[in-house]
This record gives C-alpha cells, structure tokens and sequence, in this order.
C-alpha cells in the first residue's frame, strides 16, 4: 500500500506472471491473505474489515470492527483477528475469530490486552498478551488455556515458532529466544 491510515490509499498486488491489481482501498491498517491465495484480507483506516477478489479486484465489507493487526485466514475461510473499541485509543484489544459469511465473531482468549496471535501445527493458537506489568505467551486451544511463557516486562516484536518450542522477542534494545516452554530467555544480540 502507498501509505496507512485513514486516507484512501492504492494497494498494488503483484502476481508472478508480471501483472498487477491495483485497488483504491479506504486506508489501510493491515492486510493477510487466504490460506489459498485467492483473496486478501484488508482492515482499512477506520479498522472495518474487506475482503478483497485477488482476481478481479472486487472488494466486499465483512464486518465494521473496528480491527487491528494482521487478519490470520484459517483453511476454513473464518479470520483470526484482534477487536479493538477504537483504532485510535486501542486501549482493550481481544482475540476473536470471525467467520464471513455470517459477519459473527466469536471471543477466542479471555486475555484482555492480545499483541497478536500465531496458529500452532497443533491447532491451537499461541496467543501474546499483556498481563500485571508483563508479557506473556499463552496456548490456547479447545482444552483451554496454558502458560508457555512469561518473556517479562518491555518485551515486543513477538514471533512464536508453529511448534510453540521457540519464542523470539526485542526487549531495552536486545533481541531474545526461549526454547520450550517455561525456558528461560537468552540473549541472541543487541539490535532490534
């Protein structure tokens, strides 16, 4: 996209074959695609979200959010995403799954303050929240929820492996690594 936020931007999908799609989107906030690649789920300025036909460029409003992040499509169409009261004071951000077709979204941690959230091979998810002062990854499954790590406080920029055994994060300008659950955080460098 040519910028973010609430103005209307152009979003510029490049395919292989050398030909581009370009879409005049209302903002943009954040965009993921498909797990089959034929469409791309956009959050435009206001936090609505679209679904926008990666073939012939047609857009269709899902749901008005407002949302924030990146949407996560499961092979099932339905989205992962984080609902916000309001894109510019995201003061309470929850992880909710929506499934198109009906517009409904379903609450998918009791975590009150979600960073993000990353599917797991198992079909869970490892979910990224803030809690008394702390950052902390959880798995959260069918079976209920369960702590995989207390990365402490100032930790950002979480990345958790499919397998849940590695967790990467930044923390006062050093970039660290937990492996397993319940590890301890080890220093790969300074940087970010």
């Amino acid at each position: 996209a040519d910028q973010g936020g609430e103005l209307f931007v152009s979003l510029t999908i490049g395919r292989a074959d050398g030909s581009q799609l370009r879409v005049l989107l209302p903002g943009w906030l954040a965009a993921g695609f498909a797990a089959n690649g034929s469409w791309l789920a956009v959050s435009d300025g206001r936090g609505a979200l679209w679904q926008l036909d990666i073939d012939s460029g047609r857009l269709t409003q899902l749901a008005d959010g407002p949302f924030v992040g990146t949407p996560i499509a499961s092979e099932d169409g339905s989205l992962m995403l984080l609902s916000v009261p309001s894109v510019q004071a995201p003061y309470r951000s929850e992880l909710v799954r929506l499934t198109p077709s009906t517009g409904v979204a379903t609450l998918l941690a009791s975590d009150h303050l979600v960073y993000g959230a990353f599917p797991l091979a198992d079909g869970s998810v490892a979910v990224v929240a803030h809690e008394s002062g702390r950052t902390v990854v959880r798995n959260v499954s069918t079976s209920g929820s369960r702590m995989v790590a207390n990365l402490g406080s100032g930790a950002v920029n979480v990345a958790v492996a499919p397998d849940a055994r590695h967790i990467a994060f930044e923390r006062t300008g050093g970039v660290f690594m937990v492996d397993g659950p319940g590890g301890a955080a080890r220093s790969l460098g300074t940087g970010s």
